[in-house]
């Protein structure tokens, strides 16, 4: 199922008595628009002066671009009805004894064509299932559903600027800038060592989530930390901002970074010549020379980096 930690359910005032279908996510995205993806589906019909479904009973999926309005037990909306609506069915009929329906799934394009909305922004997509007493749409309405709206988001992003990466053990520590407002819930972090000689292709691929390469999903521009990596080899980055639709940006400007091994104070005291021992180097006065002494090394070793 499709962005699980994007999961949300509809919800408006408006269409309270009737909300009885469920998706899996509220929004279609750019692919999902153009015809990859799908949609999972969760309802509870609604049923008209009986208590169940008879044996044999049916329903049928219908998407369309206005709100349908209708009180639980009413029909779907009709064509036409009011000027320019459009009403399109979504799959065949589903043979069913229950009003409870769950892990319904069906393609996203489905909805769009039914529904004849176009792939740009703020398009919506109602969905409303009639239920009948017969197999196929050919019986009697005996009851209904009705959720929505699905939105359509396709533009992308803003790209992410100000990216940079600080070297650590084994380790990059990445943060930039989020230019969009307010900024996206979900970022991706792309890595590839720049001795790979497909890393740049690999950096620039139309999706982020198709690379073999090094990458992290975080939700936070701060100081992310991308581990696993090798010391003292040189890595180039780019990050990816993802909205709440997941369309995804166009990559930031390449970074790069070098992991590090990072000295602690036990190996700068070590590297200076000094060992554990007893009379002056214990107490105190032993623990602040020690102190001193490694926070030489460290300075020296410093100031040869920047000669």
């Amino acid at each position: 199922m499709r962005r699980a930690w994007l999961l949300a359910l509809v919800a408006a005032p408006a269409l309270a008595a009737a909300q009885t279908i469920t998706f899996d996510n509220t929004f279609i995205n750019s692919t999902e628009c153009a015809g990859t993806g799908d949609i999972t589906l969760n309802w509870n019909v609604a049923l008209k002066g009986i208590t169940a479904l008879p044996t044999g009973a049916s329903v049928q999926v219908y998407a369309t671009n206005q709100d349908p309005a209708i009180t639980a037990g009413n029909d779907c909306p009709v064509e036409g009805t009011p000027s320019g609506r459009h009403v399109g069915t979504v799959g065949s009929p589903i043979s069913t004894s229950t009003v409870s329906v769950t892990g319904q799934v069906f393609a996203t394009k489905e909805f769009v064509t039914a529904a004849q909305v176009t792939c740009s922004d703020n398009q919506q997509i109602w969905v409303c299932v009639q239920a009948f007493d017969a197999a196929g749409a050919t019986g009697n309405k005996v009851g209904s559903a009705v959720g929505g709206p699905l939105k359509v988001k396709v533009s992308k992003p803003l790209t992410q600027t100000g990216v940079s990466a600080a070297g650590g053990d084994r380790s990059l520590h990445v943060s930039w800038t989020d230019p969009n407002s307010p900024p996206t819930s979900k970022y991706q972090i792309v890595a590839a060592s720049i001795l790979d000689p497909t890393f740049v292709s690999s950096m620039f691929v139309q999706d982020p989530r198709d690379m073999v390469v090094h990458r992290m999903n975080v939700t936070s521009t701060s100081d992310n930390r991308l581990g696993d990596l090798v010391n003292d080899v040189v890595y180039a980055l780019v990050a990816y901002a993802f909205d709440e639709a997941d369309n995804v940006s166009d990559p930031s400007m390449i970074v790069t970074g070098t992991p590090s091994e990072v000295n602690d104070f036990w190996d700068a005291y070590s590297a200076a010549g000094g060992r554990e021992q007893g009379g002056c180097s214990s107490g105190p006065a032993g623990a602040l020379g020690l102190l001193v002494a490694a926070a030489s090394l460290i300075a020296a070793r410093s100031f040869g980096r920047r000669k």
